[in-house]
């Protein structure tokens, strides 16, 4: 063979061809595996939490394992550059040593790529992480607040009720003792009207009138310019907008 036809430097220059070769076999599994990655990230089939994590955590090992990787590569270099100034070898090994100095440069171009993806890779992902966790906080904000919004208005409706009908319970309280004197007669003197009852229930009647309209009224007034307020910064926005 031509390792025992010529010298010992040649042989040299076979163990680091092999070096210089199987670096960059590494270099492009590497670069297969972070093409999966990509591919998988940008086809959103990572969708339950443990697939995120398995995702993050396999590209974080690949960057540590490719920063290994860099540091062998230039390794090489060092003893390429090393060889190539050394008088002492022949002149005829000088092309295969710039051949495989050009493999080795290959391979280190490539793996810096690599770790550059996943650095980018790990930078999206943590962005789309954070827009995820945005969402759902926005979304827990929306549903607190229309859980409030409703606790509100049911507040206010029981507090109308209250508001309308505190005055007749307290006429009907008042109207309901039965004091007498000695002559076991009532000593309210409506009591003795002929036509309280009905004179009672009129008034009831004409303040229901006049406080339920006044109640519906109020939740328009409230309610109508918490509902117009959102519609109307829209408006001017968009005015603004138009206007830039």
């Amino acid at each position: 063979s031509r390792v025992r036809e010529r010298r010992a430097d040649f042989l040299m220059y076979e163990i680091l061809d092999l070096c210089a070769d199987d670096m960059r076999h590494v270099t492009q599994v590497y670069m297969a595996r972070v093409s999966a990655l990509e591919e998988t990230m940008e086809q959103t089939a990572i969708r339950s939490d443990k697939s995120k994590l398995r995702w993050f955590n396999e590209v974080s090992l690949i960057r540590l394992q490719l920063a290994v990787v860099l540091r062998r590569l230039r390794g090489l270099q060092r003893l390429l550059r090393r060889l190539t100034d050394d008088k002492d070898l022949s002149q005829a090994l000088a092309g295969y040593l710039q051949d495989v100095s050009d493999h080795v440069n290959e391979a280190y171009e490539d793996a810096g790529h690599l770790v550059e993806k996943c650095r980018s890779m790990s930078a999206a992902y943590e962005h789309l992480e954070d827009r995820a966790q945005e969402k759902m906080h926005r979304e827990a904000a929306e549903i607190q607040n229309l859980q409030d919004e409703r606790m509100n208005k049911l507040l206010f409706i029981l507090t109308v009720i209250a508001t309308v009908f505190t005055p007749l319970t307290f006429v009907a309280g008042i109207y309901g003792m039965n004091f007498q004197d000695e002559n076991q007669t009532p000593t309210i003197p409506e009591l003795l009207m002929p036509d309280g009852y009905l004179c009672f229930w009129v008034t009831s009647i004409v303040y229901l009138l006049i406080c339920v309209p006044a109640g519906i009224w109020l939740w328009r007034r409230i309610y109508g310019r918490k509902r117009a307020s959102p519609a109307s910064c829209s408006k001017a926005a968009m005015l603004g907008t138009h206007g830039l």
